[in-house]
């Protein structure tokens, strides 16, 4: 059986796997790690993962010329890494909530209580203090589920607890049955450019 080792926490796990079942870290991004000999040592010294081919999405190195994927040609300013400073939450029906760095906003359907930040009452299976969902240091989504009926899943993963995955994409977070929400990053460039 073909393994992985998870760039987070180093656990072992099987290479189908999307996730690490130790500490829930997205495997979806490691075929590009596992290309690149000099990212073999521990998680802190794996290159920032956030630039992206803007033909495909691959997540790009600052070496890459072209892209590992598909081929396509990259500028220099394509793979300049560029700082994840808030995500975008696309609620069912369109409303837009923007969770900062270092925030965390909380979700349900109780519209009595202070704590829940956004109420998801008209949907079904949503608990009245379902999840939370926070951005830690620019590259971590982390979404918790507070013991809601019907779960919490992250692109079709039922979170246990907490979970950690790269904030670097976009990704599907549902909450019980019907509240289907898809989460994208916001960047500001560190060159400068917004």
């Amino acid at each position: 059986m073909e393994t992985v080792n998870c760039p987070s926490c180093g656990s072992t796990g099987p290479a189908a796997a999307l996730l690490c079942g130790v500490c829930g870290w997205s495997l979806d991004v490691l075929p590009t790690v596992a290309m690149r000999p000099e990212a073999t040592g521990p998680a802190s010294e794996v290159e920032d993962p956030s630039a992206e081919c803007p033909t495909c999405g691959q997540q790009l190195s600052p070496d890459d010329s072209s892209c590992p994927v598909c081929s396509s040609p990259v500028s220099a300013a394509a793979t300049q890494t560029a700082e994840i400073v808030a995500v975008q939450v696309v609620l069912p029906g369109g409303l837009v909530v923007t969770v900062r760095d270092g925030e965390n906003v909380e979700f349900g359907r109780a519209v009595d209580r202070a704590d829940v930040s956004v109420s998801l009452a008209p949907y079904d299976g949503v608990s009245r203090v379902h999840a939370t969902i926070g951005l830690r240091q620019g590259r971590q989504l982390e979404v918790s589920d507070l013991q809601s009926t019907n779960g919490t899943f992250v692109d079709d993963i039922q979170v246990q607890g907490v979970i950690r995955v790269p904030a670097n994409r976009s990704m599907s977070i549902r909450l019980g049955r019907g509240a289907a929400m898809t989460v994208s990053p916001i960047h500001h460039s560190s060159r400068g450019n917004a």
